[in-house]
């Protein structure tokens, strides 16, 4: 299946387009985006479809609706935290 990646501005880079199988998982999508965008850390990318953060990464892409010619949002994520006293 056939996905198109938009990546954010911050990510330096035009929308590009990776093939996975049809039962893979959103996290394996993450790594073969990663070896794309080889200077992006994959601790930091956020993935959203039709507007909604992908969170669970386990779930097949099947399950999240996804079918050829799909498009998603690759964001810049942070991994830090905040504490208030």
């Amino acid at each position: 299946m056939d996905i198109e990646v938009r990546p954010h501005k911050a990510y330096n880079t035009s929308p590009f387009h990776v093939t996975v199988p049809y039962q893979e998982s959103a996290r394996n999508l993450l790594y073969m985006i990663s070896l794309t965008l080889t200077t992006a850390n994959i601790n930091q990318m956020v993935m959203e479809y039709q507007g909604k953060r992908i969170r669970n990464l386990d779930a097949k892409l099947s399950e999240l609706g996804f079918t050829s010619g799909t498009s998603i949002e690759l964001l810049k994520g942070s991994k830090g935290c905040c504490m208030i006293f």
